[in-house]
């Protein structure tokens, strides 16, 4: 198996021996984008909760940026998770890949 750096991202995309892994390039990708998605929701959220006024106003400014911070800790710990996924992947390919082929 080949290092994720060796071949282009549309290479390893339409490698159908799926020998090339291209999580670990898209979840960085992914965590931008959700980070950004989150921060879009925390604002429109905010506002909606400021156009209300009174007692929904003073949840929103609790809310919005707690629930900013909750997502993007979740989205987070899950990208992590799935990128130890392929991460030992790619150590056990590599083991087997030194150790030679099994009888």
């Amino acid at each position: 198996m080949r290092a994720p750096e060796d071949v282009s991202f549309l290479s390893a995309l339409f490698d159908l021996s799926f020998e090339r892994m291209v999580t670990l390039r898209v979840a960085r990708w992914v965590y931008a984008v959700g980070v950004v998605l989150l921060g879009v929701w925390a604002v429109a959220f905010l506002l909606a909760a400021l156009v209300r006024g009174g007692a929904a106003a003073l949840a929103g400014l609790v809310t919005a940026p707690l629930g900013f911070l909750l997502g993007c800790a979740l989205l987070r710990l899950t990208l992590e998770a799935l990128v130890v996924v392929f991460r030992i992947h790619e150590a056990v390919a590599e083991l087997a890949r030194r150790s030679g082929p099994t009888p």
